[in-house]
C-alpha cells in the first residue's frame, strides 16, 4: 500500500507578530537615533575649534612677520571694507593675506558646518564660511573715525553660527565688554547647557578683554 507523504505548511508572520517586530525595530531606532545626532553634533563641535586652532597659529604667524593681524578685504582698498556693512566681519576665505605671498596656512576656505544655506552677504552672495573680524576695523567705522574714543584694538575674532544655525553676534562680544563693561554670555556656545544650545563657537586671540577670551575656551 503506497503511502501518501504528508503535505507541510510553513506558517508565515501573523499580523500582530509583523506589528510586534515593527514596533521592536522603531523602540531601537527612537534609543540609537539621538545618540547617532548627539555624537554628530559633537564631531562638528571638535572640527571647528580644531579648524580655528589652525587658523589661530596662522595669524600669530603673521602678526610676528606684521605690525598688525590681517584686514580681510572683500574688494578694493582696506577703508572700504572698514566703512562698509562688513563691521560685524568677512568670511575667512576672503582672508588672502594667510596665503599670499607667504603661506602661513595651506588655505583659508574653511566651511562652517554649522551655517545655513540661506545666509547671505550684503551683496547677496551665499555665505558658506567662518567669519573673521579685525577689531582695528572699528578705528575707521563711520565718520569721522573712533580712534579718540578708543573703540578699537589689536585683536581678532573667528566665528561659527554653532548648533543653532545663527549668528548670535560673537564678534561684537570683545568691543562690548571693553566699552561697557558687560559681558554678553549668551552669545557664547557652551555644551554645558546642551548640545544643541544657543550661541556661536568663538575663537579670539590679541588684546581682547580677558573675560570674553575665557567664555570661548
Amino acid at each position: 500500500m503506497l503511502k501518501v507523504p504528508a503535505v507541510t505548511y510553513k506558517r508565515g508572520f501573523t499580523l500582530i507578530e509583523a506589528l510586534i517586530v515593527i514596533a521592536i525595530i522603531l523602540i531601537l531606532i527612537s534609543i540609537a537615533l539621538p545618540n547617532f545626532l548627539e555624537a554628530q553634533m559633537r564631531a562638528k563641535v571638535a572640527r571647528v575649534r580644531s579648524e580655528f586652532r589652525s587658523i589661530e597659529a596662522a595669524l600669530m604667524s603673521y602678526r610676528i612677520q606684521n605690525p598688525r593681524f590681517p584686514f580681510a578685504e572683500p574688494r578694493g582698498s582696506a577703508p572700504y571694507l572698514r566703512k562698509t556693512g562688513y563691521t560685524h566681519g568677512v568670511t575667512i576665505d576672503l582672508l588672502k593675506e594667510l596665503t599670499t605671498p607667504t603661506k602661513f596656512i595651506e588655505r583659508v576656505n574653511f566651511t562652517d558646518p554649522f551655517i545655513a544655506s540661506s545666509i547671505r552677504d550684503p551683496y547677496g552672495n551665499i555665505i558658506s564660511h567662518y567669519f573673521y573680524l579685525n577689531y582695528e576695523t572699528f578705528a575707521y567705522w563711520r565718520s569721522p573715525p573712533l580712534d579718540k574714543q578708543k573703540d578699537y584694538f589689536e585683536g581678532w575674532a573667528l566665528c561659527s553660527f554653532g548648533p543653532d544655525l545663527r549668528d548670535s553676534g560673537c564678534s561684537w562680544l570683545p568691543w562690548i565688554e571693553k566699552k561697557e563693561r558687560r559681558i554678553a554670555a549668551e552669545g557664547i556656545y557652551s555644551p554645558t547647557n546642551g548640545t544643541r544650545s544657543l550661541g556661536d563657537l568663538a575663537g579670539y586671540g590679541g588684546f581682547i578683554p580677558a573675560a570674553v577670551g575665557m567664555m570661548a575656551k
